[in-house]
This record gives structure tokens, sequence and C-alpha cells, in this order.
């Protein structure tokens, strides 16, 4: 921020430099600020369409919907840009309009038709639109080269098979392991991650390791500060869950508050203390992104009925009902090896209708 700023003092209208430091108050978080310099960069080059839709995005992330619908209609006055049209069609997710953002990507994948890396893109949104209705054999269709870690994230938080993760997640590292997997492109934290939300603290540990000896002193300083998360569910793996909750509190400020909040709540259920579990669900529900569906296809469902539960367990009835029915409502249609989930709650909320009268 310090050179870009500086970069300013030169030249007060420099649109890069107003849009790059805007760029980094956003990976810390920072979405108002990050929305004063890409606005300031929009004013400075109203040309660009990177500017545009860097407002758009930034007033979504601040919950202020009408205002990033405004920024982004901007662009239809500008070149197609592929990449901007795919963010207008996950906005259209976050303000609730599924049907319109389902003809958004099926639209992008025509459009750019001869480009395969485009088609692609927009067909693993359509699948994640199927994995939010719980719908994995059709999104797995649509997830051309979704790979074993992809089935291992799945099959731990859409199915809960920690087993079927685990093993699908060894599957994973033995492909990853060929030589000609560049170092820095070897995914050992994403994976390691899964070992340690399955409950596999030594396997987790092993791909950090293994991860350690690939990499150069300094980058791995600059990693370790954003894997407090990982430490943590390593730790509560462990059986330590004091330094769990330590952990999870050093992890730093970033770009997904939504995904800060889901993990916390997920931590603190594990360590059997509803109200703060409670507080962060709720918490990833109501922030709002631009960029919610990556995280709710395989998160929003589970969130759901964990706070059915939750609420249920505390004698809550009006809440466990009302999260029973949006975990029914959007696992319904889910696939026959979902159902007796989705029974389940169905049962526990017409219990709840009827002993509420």
């Amino acid at each position: 921020i310090q050179v870009y700023e500086a970069m300013l003092r030169l030249d007060p209208g420099d649109g890069q430099a107003l849009n790059n430091i805007g760029f980094n108050y956003w990976q810390q978080g920072d979405f108002e600020r990050a929305g004063e310099y890409y606005r300031r960069a929009r004013e400075a080059d109203s040309t660009a369409n990177m500017y545009a839709a860097n407002v758009g995005a930034a007033w979504a992330n601040l919950g202020e919907l009408e205002k990033a619908d405004s920024a982004y209609t901007v662009l239809d006055e500008m070149p197609r840009s592929p990449l901007f049209e795919g963010w207008r069609a996950q906005f259209e997710y976050e303000r609730g309009n599924e049907q319109a953002a389902r003809a958004k990507f099926e639209a992008l994948g025509e459009e750019y038709a001869s480009q395969s890396g485009i088609v692609r893109w927009a067909n693993r949104q359509l699948g994640r639109l199927e994995l939010l209705h719980g719908r994995l054999q059709a999104a797995e269709a649509l997830h051309e080269g979704i790979g074993d870690a992809g089935r291992a994230h799945w099959r731990l938080f859409v199915l809960a098979d920690t087993a079927g993760a685990l093993s699908a997640l060894e599957r994973a590292i033995e492909d990853e392991s060929r030589e000609d997997v560049p170092v820095l492109n070897r995914p050992w934290i994403w994976f390691a991650r899964i070992a340690a939300w399955a409950g596999d603290p030594g396997l987790a540990r092993g791909l950090v390791a293994r991860r350690d000896a690939e990499v150069s002193p300094r980058y791995l300083e600059i990693e370790r500060r954003n894997e407090h998360d990982l430490e943590a569910w390593i730790a509560l793996a462990e059986g330590d869950p004091e330094r769990a909750l330590s952990e999870m509190r050093l992890r730093p400020p970033d770009q997904c508050p939504k995904c800060r909040a889901e993990e916390a709540a997920r931590l603190f259920e594990a360590l059997g203390q509803a109200d703060s579990a409670i507080a962060r669900y709720r918490e990833y529900i109501e922030t709002q992104s631009n960029f919610s569906l990556f995280l709710d296809a395989t998160q929003l469902a589970p969130a759901h009925e964990s706070l059915g539960r939750l609420y249920d367990e505390k004698g809550d009835l009006e809440n466990a009902a009302l999260h029973y029915a949006q975990f029914v409502e959007l696992w319904g249609d889910a696939d026959p090896i979902l159902q007796p989930r989705v029974e389940a709650a169905r049962t526990r909320l017409q219990a709840i209708v009827r002993e509420r009268g």
C-alpha cells in the first residue's frame, strides 16, 4: 500500500495505483476502504471495466445490493468480459435470484463456447448450484476434472463421510506427487486442511512437513501467517481444545469473512460450545458476499441443519423449526443418499409444529 500511495503522490489520478490499494484492502477484508479506492479508480478512468466491476463487488460485500447492481449496470456500456459477467451471475445468486444466476451461467457458457476454460468455469458454477441442493451426481457431471481432492471435500462436508473423504484424499495425494507438478502448485496445505477437518492430525502434519521441505524459508514464513486455522483443526484432532481456540483467534483478517465465520462455527460446534457455534453460523449465513456461492454450495444446507439441531437442543423451538425448514427446502430434492437426513429434519419439524400448535 505504501508503494502505491507514493505513486499517487506523483500522480493522484493514477487509476491502477488506486485500484491496487483497493485490492490490498480487499485482501484484508476491509471492504469499505477497498470500495473507496475502487470508486476513486473508477472516477480516474471511467473506461476500465475492471474498476467498475470492483466497485460492484465491494458494494455487494458491504451488503449494499442496490448500489452494487447500479455499479454492475455500468458494465453494459463497456466491452464484455467473461470474468466480470461471471461476477454478475454470482451477484444474482447473492441477492436471491438463483434462477437468474443459473441463466447467466448458462448464457456465459454458450456465448464463449469456443473457449474451453470459460465453458468449464461456467459449468462448475452450475454444478455448485446443483451441489447447493444436494444433487451430487448432477454436480459432478458438470465439474469436469473435479478430481479426488474435490470428491474428498464433497464427501466430507456434504455427505459427512470422513472415511470416504480420507480415502479420496489419499488418491489425490498420490496423483499430486508426480515430479512434473511444480512445487508451488502442489496443494499440500489444502490437502492438510481436509485431513485435519476429517480428524486425521497425523496425515495433516505429514502434509505440512512435506510442504515445508519443498519451499524456501522466506516463503514458509509468509505462508504460515495464514495457517492458524489449519493449526486449530490439527490441535482439535489431537485432543487439545484450548490450543485449537487459541490458534483460531490468531487467524488474521482476510477477504472471506463468511469463510472465517463458518469455519469458526464448525470448530465451536465440535467443542460443544453451542452458543458460540450458533452465533458464528448465523454470522456466516447473514454476512453478504458477491462470491457466496463458492462456500454455500457445500456449507449452507449443513449449516441450517446444524442450527436446527443446536436450537432444538437448547429448547428454542421457534428457531429450530426455522432452520430445519430451510434445510429441508434446500435439500428436499437431494440425491437419495442424503434423503435420510432430510427426512429426519422434516419429521422433527413436523413434531415441533404439532407441539407448538
